[in-house]
């Protein structure tokens, strides 16, 4: 799994597209997108064989953003990793979708995960499932090492520790407080000492926590400058 990928929250249309096939071209391989965004799926059977799984289990076949990009980028689908997200009640009934792990035992699915969870839920969810998590999706900065609403744990190296891999996203975000990493001055001073931007300063801290970490994050620009900010250091 690449340790450094793209969010696509906010990207769509063809400046959608234009961003996520520039974000190729640098050598981004992970592409993180949800049934939210409305942008993870391509058109007709061409799409049906690109991005099976986000078919599967959304059952979109709409024109979007991300099949465009991958078509027009000449990649070989196995160097792309996709990660996607249910988010709406109705589509995770079993009329609209299969359930997850009968994808991942058909080998649709390469792996599981969930979003938004803490360390005590995710306990309660592995206790009723079959195959556990093998990714959690949550806030991480360096206010919030790998939960959102509260930080009373470093929820990063626990899951660490037991074989799970955070994915962090809003890295270079407030979301969902008020404090603006990219503005915290012990941050300028790291990376002012370093020659860096802020952005690198604030990417590293993450990569080092060894989470995958995810841009442009959400309610972040998605300019050349973010989508290049973690690749020289």
């Amino acid at each position: 799994m690449p340790r450094l990928g793209l969010g696509t929250t906010m990207l769509n249309g063809e400046k959608g597209k234009e961003a996520i096939l520039e974000a190729f071209r640098l050598g981004y391989r992970l592409v993180d997108t949800a049934q939210s965004y409305g942008n993870e799926a391509g058109s007709g059977d061409t799409a049906q064989r690109l991005f099976t799984c986000s078919l599967q289990i959304h059952g979109r076949t709409s024109e979007a953003e991300l099949g465009s990009a991958w078509r027009s980028s000449g990649l070989p689908r196995h160097q792309l990793f996709l990660v996607t997200k249910l988010s709406e009640d109705e589509g995770c009934r079993r009329k609209r979708a299969k359930d997850l792990e009968e994808l991942y035992d058909e080998g649709v699915v390469r792996s599981l995960g969930v979003s938004n969870f803490n360390l005590e839920e995710l306990k309660r969810f592995n206790s009723h499932v079959r195959v556990k998590p093998h990714v959690v999706q949550n806030k991480f900065s360096i206010y919030h090492r790998g939960w959102a609403p509260v930080q009373t744990q470093d929820v990063a190296q626990k899951l660490l520790s037991w074989g799970v891999v955070l994915m962090g996203y809003c890295n270079l975000d407030a979301y969902p407080h008020v404090l603006q990493p990219l503005e915290d001055v012990h941050v300028k001073k790291i990376a002012q000492k370093h020659h860096r931007t802020v952005a690198q300063v604030l990417l590293r801290h993450a990569l080092q926590h060894g989470t995958v970490t995810r841009l442009p994050t959400t309610r972040c620009s998605v300019g050349p400058d973010r989508r290049t900010s973690g690749r020289t250091w």
